[in-house]
């Protein structure tokens, strides 16, 4: 049978698991909601730079290649009609038209569009953001994308520097917690002792 300060242990340390597993969860959805909330807010800056860029540009294949070197993301630039104009990473020559594309699509209709999905050109899943623009008289739309396993990466490393900061602070409170109980078990043990000789009129302990 469990003392009573086994007891409140181990009932601590139920307490303590569950609150572990419940902040290591709502941890996890919260930092890869932000992770992909930050890589969003760079895809837009990277978009709307390379709208200030595109004036006077004669080749834009070279354009996007060099920003793609010094960013690490995708840069793509569609034709009204969906065509490929310039591309970073891929011929566009074999490219499909990208009209039907989701985040081309929201890009027409309120002016940025964004999605995840499987890219066929990369055979990888991406990040994209599409900004509805200007190239010599014409309607462009400028699109930027980033790995999403990259994205992953960094999210997961980030949650489990985290967790083991929680783990550590939870096996501490446990040592702590059983110092104490014991602290209190002994105290307990010496007042029951206590008024066990008080009852039996034997005042020496």
């Amino acid at each position: 049978m469990l003392k009573l300060h086994q007891y409140f242990l181990l009932n601590y340390i139920l307490l303590s698991l569950l609150t572990l597993f419940f902040s290591a969860g709502v941890s996890y959805f919260w930092l890869k909601n932000s992770e992909v909330s930050s890589i969003k807010d760079q895809l837009l800056k990277s978009v709307l730079m390379v709208d200030t860029l595109l004036e006077g540009k004669t080749n834009l294949d070279i354009t996007m290649h060099n920003l793609e070197k010094n960013t690490g993301m995708r840069f793509t630039i569609i034709s009204y009609e969906g065509v490929v104009l310039a591309e970073s990473d891929g011929d566009k020559r074999k490219m499909d038209n990208h009209s039907r594309r989701p985040e081309v699509i929201m890009a027409h209709k309120d002016g940025i569009g964004e999605a995840i999905r499987h890219s066929a050109t990369l055979d990888m899943d991406l990040l994209y953001l599409a900004k509805m623009s200007r190239y010599g008289g014409n309607i462009i739309y400028i699109r930027a994308a980033y790995p999403l396993a990259k994205v992953n990466e960094a999210f997961i490393d980030l949650w489990l520097r985290i967790m083991v900061i929680f783990f550590i602070g939870f096996v501490i409170a446990i040592l702590a917690s059983m110092i104490v109980g014991r602290k209190i078990s002994g105290e307990i043990r010496y007042i029951a002792q206590s008024l066990s000789a008080i009852s039996k009129k034997n005042y020496r302990i």
